[in-house]
């Protein structure tokens, strides 16, 4: 299988809710997002799919959130704020935007270094 990735960088803040039950304060990341998709096969164009496209789809979903606090959105504050759920809520957006003959693998989402969470479809 052929296989691509793409980055992107924004900022937002959550608050998340601790084991203790208590919520940590509101705080802001440079969240990075990674994107990792493949294809068995390459396209016309010897590709598994134009990068340009996929940025696209990923700025669509990504800039409602920029400079945002997540709960605003109405998934995160139903769902938490949470990195692992910030990449759940990208993969599902993504995969719809993705062409027929390519495979959404996996987002991952890097809270700050050495902190990462991620969201595939496959089974543990």
């Amino acid at each position: 299988m052929y296989r691509i990735q793409l980055k992107k960088h924004f900022w937002a803040s959550h608050s998340v809710l601790l084991s203790d039950g208590t919520n940590e304060e509101l705080h802001s990341h440079n969240w990075a997002v990674t994107a990792e998709l493949g294809s068995l096969e390459l396209n016309d164009k010897n590709m598994v799919v134009d990068f340009c496209l996929i940025e696209q789809s990923l700025n669509t979903i990504i800039d409602p959130l920029i400079n945002k606090q997540l709960s605003q959105n109405g998934y995160f504050a139903k769902y938490g704020e949470t990195a692992e759920i910030l990449a759940k809520y990208i993969f599902e957006k993504l995969e719809l935007c993705v062409q027929k003959g390519v495979t959404l693998i996996r987002i991952t989402v890097m809270e700050q270094p050495g902190c990462l969470a991620s969201f595939d479809r496959s089974q543990p």
